[in-house]
């Protein structure tokens, strides 16, 4: 046991990782046996469930570079910030348009061996290129040419606009059968067949991995981690309840633990074993929690409803409406399009304008409309495969049951008369 560990390094939830890490068999393995078969990786789920955690735990900064994807980003953008992480320098960027698609000039440090003074020594030699950055073959010779054999991590790749996902799945195909470069895609979704539903011909050459499933035994495994680390004892009725209540959310859990190991003044290891839990009121705690994102959801609710401009039907108004009014197991499970409809239609003053076709084209927008408001994490994907919502961000399921539907409406200005002025 070692004696230095505090609370805040067990629970961690931000930057490093927790000392409390859990290893889960069905997340973990499959992770290690992938990264050995040298394919394309893509690691999934809600916000803060483990995805970036579970890249840290196993692989080294040295085995690995790192681009955060920007929401802005075309096929090019994305194209020429790998090359930037591999080590190639821009030489002239004077004549890029905001497509990409034109000749960039690069200048790629090659090492070759000169005698100096007697010796031999190492001197850098610099190589021109003149590429298109959205020619995914130009930017494979340059990979080939360097000899580049790292992973690369793509963090937040849900952020890149639609297209951008789009023709960056058809890249990954030229990628796999012409380099040696193997990318690890980490999105906030929760399809497994994400990417191959873009790209089809990518179907053997990715696996992907479902970081966001926590059973109860991993949570169990948690606790117990926990309490070898601190040289405490979790109360038996205070595990029950929060696996109960935390809806697999994995960071309330650690949330609540420091939580409850402040109220029992805990803060380093115990020299002597303490029981934990037994002085909390769980739903209050968690419903404390879930108050510190009420400046979050409510900007996303007021924002959301507001749309891109004024349209007839106010529809992201009225999608908003059934996010906030539908029972809590349809929205866990899948919102599909047909009763996202139907809802609205029970309720829209012009339901009968209420269309399929106009209404798939809102919800085909609406992760665009959320980057656009600049709601990080985003609250909920649509996929447009299976014509679906699925909320991503696990505490909004939770935060909605504490709300008043009738205040938030009126925070969204749903029923109001000036309703027509807005989206």
């Amino acid at each position: 046991m070692e004696t230095d560990n505090t609370v805040y390094q067990v629970f961690q939830t931000s930057r490093d990782l927790p000392k409390n890490y859990v290893e889960r068999p069905h997340v973990d393995n499959l992770f290690i046996e992938t990264l050995l078969q040298q394919n394309h990786i893509v690691i999934y789920g809600s916000s803060k469930q483990g995805k970036t955690s579970l890249r840290k735990r196993h692989l080294v900064d040295e085995d690995s570079v790192v681009i955060s994807c920007l929401n802005t980003w075309t096929i090019a953008d994305l194209q020429l910030a790998i090359l930037k992480k591999i080590g190639v320098s821009l030489e002239d960027s004077s004549s890029l348009k905001k497509d990409g698609s034109v000749k960039l000039k690069f200048a790629i440090p090659l090492f070759a061996e000169v005698e100096v003074g007697g010796g031999v020594s190492q001197e850098k030699k610099y190589k021109d290129f003149a590429i298109n950055a959205s020619d995914t073959n130009d930017v494979i010779d340059i990979i080939n040419d360097v000899d580049f054999k790292k992973f690369i991590t793509l963090e937040d790749f849900h952020y890149l606009p639609i297209q951008t996902q789009k023709d960056f799945s058809i890249s990954l195909k030229a990628y796999h059968e012409l380099s040696k470069v193997c990318f690890i895609i980490i999105g906030v979704w929760l399809e497994n067949d994400r990417i191959t539903s873009h790209n089809g011909d990518l179907t053997g050459r990715v696996t992907s991995i479902n970081a966001d499933l926590w059973k109860e035994d991993d949570i169990q495994n948690l606790f117990e981690k926990s309490e070898k680390l601190l040289n405490i004892s979790f109360d038996e009725k205070f595990k029950r309840n929060l696996i109960s209540k935390s809806n697999g959310n994995i960071f309330l859990v650690q949330k609540i633990c420091l939580k409850a190991c402040h109220l029992s003044d805990i803060h380093f290891v115990q020299q002597e074993q303490k029981i934990v839990g037994t002085n909390i009121a769980i739903d209050d705690e968690i419903k404390e929690e879930l108050e510190n994102q009420n400046a979050r959801y409510r900007t996303f609710i007021y924002e959301f409803s507001k749309g891109f401009g004024k349209t007839e039907l106010n529809l992201y108004k009225w999608i908003l409406y059934t996010l906030l009014k539908v029972e809590r197991e349809i929205i866990e499970n899948s919102l599909y399009e047909k009763t996202i409809r139907e809802t609205i239609k029970e309720n829209h003053p012009n339901k009968f304008k209420v269309t399929a076709p106009k209404l798939y084209l809102a919800l085909g927008k609406s992760i665009e409309l959320q980057l656009k408001t600049d709601i990080k994490p985003i609250i909920f994907e649509y996929d447009e495969n299976r014509r679906k919502i699925k909320i991503v961000d696990k505490y909004f399921i939770l935060w909605r049951e504490y709300q008043d539907l009738t205040e938030l409406c009126e925070l969204a200005s749903i029923f109001t008369d000036d309703d027509d002025d807005d989206l």
